[in-house]
Parts: structure tokens; sequence; C-alpha cells
């Protein structure tokens, strides 16, 4: 696998590319946060698929692989374009996406400039609601008592968590941004296998997640929300990872409204998996993608 530095307008990136036959689709796997990093899959997942498919890893725009230039530079628009001009750049012109989590959004406004790109996209645990995805966040948290609430924070609680919301203020995400790192184990809900998700955890070493991403990506979602994607999938088949034990991506808002508007998407079910099915059940996460992509 080569290692490249691609250097953006915004941003250098440090991409990685595992070529096996130079006339067939790139797969790319697009990590969750946003402001994580691809690390730990491509070391725990890529074996799985570099000796039969193409293959580029990058972080998004301003994430740990790939810092920006300046932090007023890290927009949902950037990284689009930045999205872009690597796949441009390095690919056959022919793009197979796998996208988790709050991905599912950067990919649906990528699909939107670039249809002609994709030929194929792969959503795990997809979000499409930004404001209630984060609101389950808190409101799983809340019952689970690992929310650690003084008089004053609960008057912030209550304010997020309410009924119809589309979009949180900048005040109000920071807000939530603040709740969240009162949070004792704030990953635990998203696991059913404690054990694999204290190795990613290891893997990363407190070095988990850019704040300066995923506060200026999360704004720039909440603006942008595309609501109908009817139109943008008609050539494009989709796979939809979910798992079973998911308590953070609630399905009837998220993936439910991903089949009613890609009705033609085919949707598969992980067995006591949690948010991060696609680790938990690795072994069969990964050959429903190849099964899919081949």
């Amino acid at each position: 696998m080569e290692t490249i530095k691609h250097y953006s307008a915004f941003a250098t990136y440090t991409l990685h590319k595992n070529v096996v036959d130079i006339n067939a689709p790139y797969t790319v796997f697009l990590h969750g946060g946003p402001g994580f990093n691809n690390d730990f899959e491509r070391e725990s997942m890529g074996p799985h698929f570099h000796k039969t498919h193409n293959f580029i890893w990058f972080d998004f725009l301003g994430c740990k692989n790939s810092p920006a230039n300046n932090i007023s530079e890290i927009t949902l628009k950037n990284t689009i374009l930045d999205m872009h001009e690597i796949f441009k750049k390095y690919t056959n012109g022919q793009v197979n996406l796998i996208g988790f989590c709050v991905s599912t959004l950067i990919i649906n406004h990528y699909v939107k400039s670039y249809p002609e790109m994709i030929k194929k996209v792969v959503f795990f645990s997809p979000v499409i609601k930004v404001a209630a995805f984060l609101q389950d966040v808190l409101k799983v948290h809340y019952k689970k008592g690992t929310l650690k609430l003084d008089p004053k924070s609960k008057t912030t609680y209550d304010s997020l968590v309410r009924p119809n919301l589309l979009k949180f203020t900048p005040q109000e995400l920071e807000q939530f941004g603040n709740l969240t790192l009162q949070i004792d184990n704030l990953l635990d809900v998203y696991w059913e296998n404690k054990i694999i998700m204290q190795q990613y955890l290891n893997f990363h070493m407190g070095e988990l997640l850019a704040l300066d991403v995923y506060f200026a990506i999360q704004i720039d979602l909440f603006n942008n929300q595309i609501l109908d994607l009817t139109s943008m999938y008609t050539n494009i088949d989709v796979l939809i990872i979910k798992g079973e034990k998911d308590q953070i991506t609630n399905w009837e808002q998220n993936g439910l409204e991903l089949t009613k508007q890609i009705p033609h998407a085919q949707v598969e079910t992980l067995a006591n998996s949690g948010h991060w099915a696609y680790l938990e059940n690795q072994k069969i996460s990964t050959q429903l993608i190849k099964n899919f992509l081949n």
C-alpha cells in the first residue's frame, strides 16, 4: 500500500492507496464524528479488502491525518471540494463510498454535487437528521445516569431535548458539546462488545476526536441538511447496515427515512451489535460489503 502526501488549498492529507486492478473502482471508507479518523479501521478492516479491492484511506479535512492550514477553512463546502479533488486525482473516476454515522450526511452532499463519480454507497448506522441524533445521545445517557447534571446544566438539557428540533444554533451546539464532556464513559452506550470498544480506545490513546472539525462541520450540516434524497440515488446502488442493539441511531428517524427515500436500498442487520456494528461484527460486515461491491 502506497502512502501519499496530498496538498490541497485547505490542508495536508496523508493518503493510503491500495491498488489491485487499475481498471476497477476504488473504495473509500469515510469515518464518523465528524472529527474521528480512519487509523483503527485501516488497520483492522483493511486486510479484509486489500487483496481483492482498490482502496483509498484518508481523514476528512482538519482531522488527525489531514491538518487544516487554518481552522477557519474547516467547512462542509471545503470538505466536499477536497474529497472531489482527491477522487479525481487518485482514482479512475469510479468510486464506491463506505460511510459511518454522520458521514452519511457528507456523502449525501457529495452525491448531490458529483453523482457521476459514485457507483455504490454503503451506509453504516446512518444519520440524516443531525438534531435528532444529538438529542438521542443525550437522552440515552440521561436515562442511563451517565450524564451528570447540576441544576444549571439540567436546564440546558431540557432546552436541547425538545420535540421537532431540526437545528441547533451555534450556541446550542456548544452547550451540547459542554454536556457531552460531562458524560462518564461517553462511548459506552455505543458498543455492545466492550472488548472491541477498549481496543478501539486504546488504539487512539486519547486522540480520537478533532473538536475543531466536530463543531465546525456539525454547524454546517445543521444549516445545510438535505432532507430530500429521492432523485439523488436513482442510479447508485445502496447498502444500509445497522446494529441490532444500536441505542444511539434512531432507526425510524434515520435509517427508515433513508429506505423511504431510497426504496431500492438493501438493508442488513448485524446481530448483537451496537452503533459501531461494522467493528463489533467485522467478519459478517466485511463479507456483506464484498458481496455488495462485487
